[in-house]
């Protein structure tokens, strides 16, 4: 999964009564939104759903978004192969 379908999934998921995700999905979507720190101790955790603040997941998304828009494109993601 893309790191822009990951987000999409989050924001839905953010959207649900439970808000259930797994620590590894946490940690991936604040590394995404620059908090690393906070992604290390959440990948630190056993495995299980946690049900997350609907808000928190809302912001960690957004700023991951704009993180996305902000980084520059890589050579190979700029490059157009021929068909």
């Amino acid at each position: 999964m893309t790191d822009r379908e990951f987000l999409s999934y989050c924001r839905g998921m953010a959207e649900t009564p439970r808000c259930g995700f797994v620590p590894e999905q946490i940690a991936r979507l604040y590394r995404l939104a620059g908090h690393s720190a906070l992604a290390d101790r959440w990948s630190e955790q056993p495995n299980g759903v946690c049900n997350m603040d609907r808000w928190a997941i809302r912001d960690a998304v957004k700023q991951a978004e704009e993180r996305l828009v902000e980084t520059p494109k890589t050579t190979a993601e700029i490059l157009q192969f021929p068909r």
